[in-house]
């Protein structure tokens, strides 16, 4: 694969060159048997940009490489783009002479479907797939096959679909001659949804007949069988045959190994192997398999699912507590293969801007932005010619003149990616590589301690490290009963006002998290946690130390609250917050703070449904945004913070002149600060917005429509040390965000420029929140107090107050709604405001909310 990858490199653009687009085809089709579906697909898309010159009239051909773009995209869960990406291919594949592309691409929609886990949808297309691959099969000559794999004989007709007898040869000599083999596929994927709804007497048979067509027809691709081995595996583990389940993942893995050594098919057979022989009590055996199998996921790369690693996590416990002078080094193999679960969109964007951030050299840091804002180009721009190439209204010259502009921008990204790598040859290593326990702790202050919590559906293990080392810990506590407890506590918040809060569940879900660690983690004055699934919706602000009083007169003041014993923050991963700690650069802007505030709401429903296209069905909320009140406290929240900043009175941005223009025009990489008073949308529950916005004035004659979206604030230049979105839900809940602690809003920021963000998760009023908010930027102007420690204390205040000490009174308080996410820039640094975290709406506003497996 070397040798091929260097013949591509220099042949790639050799316009006319088939050669060339055939090896490329063959290294996408590499890639994606090893896993690495990212690679795949720009292999894929290479192969895209050379059929455009070799092939260009050639639909059938653009729409195999579509095909296998929008299975890449699928893989890596971008399933939005795959739909466009399979439907441009499905109008081409219409055109086809080969049938079997129509079969590939029902196959391919069925592996989309079961990686949406709508499985019941991908049985019955796979189902159709697999039967118009034999169709095609027998008619086109391989009846053979078809008997020898047990299926009925049936006569080719004497032409092949009204083909000429040189046209049927091409097609023969092309795909269809492997439709076949490819019915093994289909009938793999259908076994597997069928798994998944226990149907496992239909999936057994369903994969004996992918491996008898396997054993039919040599030229299906081998590496079908080590999936089907494992899949084979699954089934007899389920049934409780251990022996036999081994003895299948053990033929799956010298498979895999036959035909590609250190995959990540090896990879998890060897994790799957591991499972079966802790049901066997082989836990010694078990934990050097599990050992073997990280460390090639490790190096092959992709996330993992919690399930498929927590039986790991209780053989290591387990070795720990039978290895004492080892537990050190078993926990931190534990710590490490916790990183490997699936991360969040979030924890990615900010790794990349953490090696943005991290360059010393400010022309180094440009430079990577240049490269991250031409990749972002570059994607819209493929997105929109997927949209044209299937809009019979789009001219030819148009759809033209949108390949050549992405054919510009690939050519600006494979410069810059030349010049980045040059200038920064860490930029790839800062995104890429996992922590140590060693970096965490060392990246710990000695009054600091890291919490990371991972839940599944058997149990969950947690971890604590601080200056004394690491503590792993089993939670037994599930993922489903963690939703039900989160959503119970949750509740009060979520309504119109707030009822009496549970503290006793609160004290109850402390100890079942934390209790194993509570006694070192009572020592930590600042807390960095790292929760998963459910907890991201929920701040651990409001969970309960101790056991707690009877509450009477919705008095909480004498709770022991777990954000009055620590400053408490959020990060979305391990390697978030020691990358940001570790390497960001503080902001080198001149001005403390730039606020904007006190919007003037825009009444005209018919204008806006007017001027932004809106349909009718649109009506009631466009109405919503319409009557959204006005929020005059916050120009008092902006120009008391301002002051406690030293910002003169211009920092602040009020009424029409907090216009979206005047937010993209402004200099903002100007202020170490910048602060957004106003009501924020996500967009599942304002249906009509497909991304999370800000609201802005509106004023006459101005171009924009009165909200700054999330692409528009990822375009924005900023180099703040802290942005504060004192706005609605700009967190986001677990529910609503597809188990992400920030929304699109906050990942925008971070893209933008910002080291963290103060944001918030419930309704919030607007009174308290001044006080809330000055005085945490008051206690940050006035020395080192980092921030973190600065919000617990103006919490404080709040909760040592009988009036105020609810965590969330709809009228009186909102101390829990602030409570601290994540904070990632170094908190050796004084000057910086520090915080990444989750938000909630102003009060009055109607909260407005929003969001969203491979092969």
């Amino acid at each position: 694969m070397a040798e091929l990858e260097a013949k591509v490199a220099s042949r790639l653009y050799s316009l006319g060159d088939l050669q060339a687009y055939s090896d490329t085809l063959r290294l996408a089709q590499y890639h994606n048997a090893l896993g690495n579906y990212a690679e795949a697909e720009s292999r894929y898309r290479d192969a895209l940009a050379l059929q455009q010159k070799v092939l260009p009239d050639d639909s059938a051909s653009l729409g195999f490489v579509l095909m296998h773009i929008a299975l890449e995209l699928s893989n890596q869960e971008q399933f939005a783009a795959a739909d466009v990406m399979f439907d441009r291919a499905d109008g081409l594949i219409r055109r086809s002479l080969d049938p079997s592309d129509r079969a590939r691409l029902l196959g391919y929609r069925a592996i989309h479907l079961a990686n949406q886990q709508r499985d019941k949808e991908a049985v019955e297309v796979a189902q159709k797939a697999t039967n118009l691959r034999l169709d095609i099969a027998r008619e086109y000559g391989a009846a053979s096959l078809a008997t020898a794999a047990g299926f009925p004989s049936m006569q080719p007709p004497a032409t092949s679909a009204g083909l000429s007898a040189t046209t049927g040869q091409a097609v023969l000599v092309g795909r269809t001659q492997t439709a076949m083999g490819d019915a093994a596929q289909s009938k793999y994927v259908e076994a597997a949804m069928l798994v998944r709804e226990n149907r496992l007497d239909e999936a057994t048979r369903a994969l004996g007949e992918a491996r008898a067509i396997l054993d039919a027809d040599p030229r299906a691709p081998r590496r079908w069988l080590a999936q089907i081995q494992a899949l084979q595996a699954d089934i007899a583990e389920r049934r409780g045959d251990l022996a036999g389940a081994e003895r299948l993942l053990k033929s799956s893995i010298a498979t895999q190994r036959s035909l590609f050594a250190q995959s990540r098919g090896e990879g998890m057979a060897l994790v799957a192997l591991g499972r079966v022989q802790t049901k066997q009590g082989r836990s010694t055996e078990a934990f050097e398999t599990y050992r073997s199998g990280f460390g090639i996921l490790r190096k092959s790369g992709g996330d993992l699912q919690f399930e498929e690693v927590e039986p790991f996590f209780r053989v290591a416990l387990e070795e720990a507590s039978r290895r004492p002078d080892e537990r050190q080094a078993l926990f931190a193999e534990m710590f490490e293969a916790g990183q490997m679960v699936r991360g969040s969109t979030t924890s990615q964007t900010l790794a990349l801007v953490a090696a943005r951030l991290s360059a010393s050299q400010q022309q180094v840091g440009q430079a990577i932005r240049d490269l991250q804002d031409a990749r972002l180009e570059r994607d819209q721009l493929r997105a929109a010619l997927a949209r044209s190439q299937g809009d019979p209204r789009m001219l030819a010259p148009q759809i033209d003149a949108l390949r050549q502009q992405l054919a510009d921008a690939d050519a600006r990204v494979a410069n810059l990616e030349r010049s980045v790598q040059a200038a920064a040859p860490r930029y790839n290593q800062v995104v890429d590589t996992p922590v140590s326990t060693e970096t965490a702790r060392k990246s710990l202050q000695p009054d600091e301690a890291l919490v990371q919590v991972l839940v599944g559906g058997g149990g969950g293990v947690g971890f604590l490290i601080d200056a004394e080392g690491i503590e792993a810990y089993r939670i037994e506590l599930t993922e489903p009963e963690l939703s039900r407890a989160v959503a119970t506590l949750r509740r009060p918040f979520d309504q119109p006002r707030a009822g009496a809060y549970d503290v006793k569940r609160a004290h109850a879900l402390y100890r079942l998290l934390l209790d194993p660690v509570h006694d070192r983690l009572s020592k930590a004055r600042h807390v960095i946690t790292v929760p998963s699934g459910p907890l991201l919706s929920l701040p651990f602000a409001v969970l309960v130390v101790q056991e707690p009083p009877e509450i009477q007169s919705d008095d909480y003041s004498r709770v022991a609250w777990m954000g009055r014993r620590h400053a408490l923050t959020l990060s979305p991963s391990v390697q978030s917050f020691v990358n940001l700690r570790n390497t960001v650069q503080p902001s080198d802007a001149a001005k403390p703070m730039i606020g904007f505030g006190d919007f003037v709401a825009k009444r005209d429903v018919e204008g806006i449904l007017a001027r932004r296209g809106l349909p009718e069905t649109c009506r009631p909320d466009v109405v919503a945004l319409a009557n959204a009140p006005a929020l005059p406290s916050t120009a008092q929240e902006l120009r008391a913070v301002a002051s406690s900043l030293g910002a003169p009175s211009d920092a602040v941005v009020l009424g029409n002149a907090f216009s979206e223009q005047r937010v993209k025009e402004m200099p903002l990489n100007d202020y170490r600060v910048v602060y957004f008073a106003t009501h924020g949308l996500l967009p599942k529950q304002l249906n009509c917005w497909n991304e999370p916005s800000l609201v802005t004035s509106e004023p006459p004659g101005e171009p924009g429509d009165g909200l700054l979206s999330a692409s528009e604030i990822a375009e924005l230049k900023l180099d703040a040390d802290i942005v504060v979105l004192s706005a609605c839900n700009t967190g986001g809940s677990g529910g609503e965000s597809g188990g992400e602690s920030l929304s699109g809003l906050a990942r925008s920021f971070f893209y933008a420029g910002a080291r963290s963000l103060l944001v918030t998760h419930w309704m919030i009023p607007d009174e308290p929140t001044v006080r809330l908010m000055t005085g945490t930027f008051r206690t940050v102007a006035d020395g080192n107090t980092p921030a973190a420690e600065a919000l617990r204390r103006s919490q404080e205040q709040l909760i040592s107050d009988p009036r105020t000490s609810h965590p969330c009174d709809g009228d009186l308080s909102l101390w829990s709604a602030t409570a601290a996410s994540a904070s990632l820039c170094p908190m050796r640094q004084p000057r910086p405001v520090r915080r990444i975290g989750p938000s909630c709406s102003r009060k009055g506003a109607r909260r407005v909310a929003g969001r969203t497996a491979g092969t």
